[in-house]
């Protein structure tokens, strides 16, 4: 699946011009073709080893939040993406961005985000557009510092705070539909088109680093809230 993913992600980078890192530098127009037709083991092993796969992530991120959320409010599309990490961060789910948004792709609109398995082309189709997806997908990214382990990725940042109040999101749908699992969720909130809800069970198999970091989130914003509000009185 990981062959198919790195194959999408670079004809995205022909497409637009882009960038993506390879173990040998910049994977740019020139070198993307070859890039993919490398045997894919030894292409994602020297990836992964040097650090370098969270360029392909953070595209992931990006082609995620451009295909679920591009006309939603900001609130929304970082709502997406913390719903997207917080799948990184717990246990349930696969470990990386990318195999958590291809996850079943090879099932025919039974994967867990549909454009990933809707048989239609990944590449998006307004440059301009996914190009702010990929610099909201990084305002995410840096809100949320990597720890030491796969499972660890939530930490405070100053600038471009996440929404705290999906700090525990897990799950989403588009509002016009009601699936079955989410009568056993627990309801967060709506934004844009999409309800949002936690699932205990993921939460439950987050590190206690993690959960410790989104504590901290939660934290600051109440220390915040009760600072602004000391303010006026």
């Amino acid at each position: 699946m990981r062959r198919g993913i790195l194959k999408i992600l670079a004809s995205i980078a022909i497409f637009f011009n882009l960038t993506v890192i390879s173990s040998s530098g910049p994977l740019s127009m020139k070198s993307a073709a070859a890039f993919v037709d490398r045997p894919f083991h030894s292409a994602f092993s020297s990836l992964a080893s040097n650090g370098s796969i969270t360029a392909i992530d953070r595209m992931c991120l990006a082609l995620a939040l451009y295909h679920e959320a591009r006309g939603e409010p900001l609130e929304g599309q970082k709502a997406v993406g913390l719903t997207i990490l917080n799948r990184v961060a717990s246990k349930a789910y696969p470990s990386t961005i990318c195999d958590v948004v291809f996850q079943n792709a090879h099932r025919l609109n039974g994967c867990q985000f549909s454009f990933a398995c809707d048989n239609r082309a990944n590449t998006p189709g307004n440059p301009a557009k996914f190009a702010q997806m990929i610099r909201i997908s990084e305002d995410i990214i840096a809100s949320l510092q990597p720890g030491n382990g796969v499972h660890e990725s939530i930490a405070v940042a100053d600038a471009n705070p996440v929404p705290s109040r999906y700090l525990f999101a897990t799950h989403y749908h588009r509002h016009d539909v009601s699936p079955s699992w989410s009568k056993k969720l627990r309801f967060i909130a709506r934004v844009g088109d999409h309800h949002f809800f936690k699932s205990d069970r993921v939460v439950q198999k987050i590190s206690e680093t993690a959960l410790s970091k989104r504590a901290d989130i939660l934290c600051n914003d109440i220390c915040s809230y009760l600072t602004k509000l000391g303010q006026l009185h």
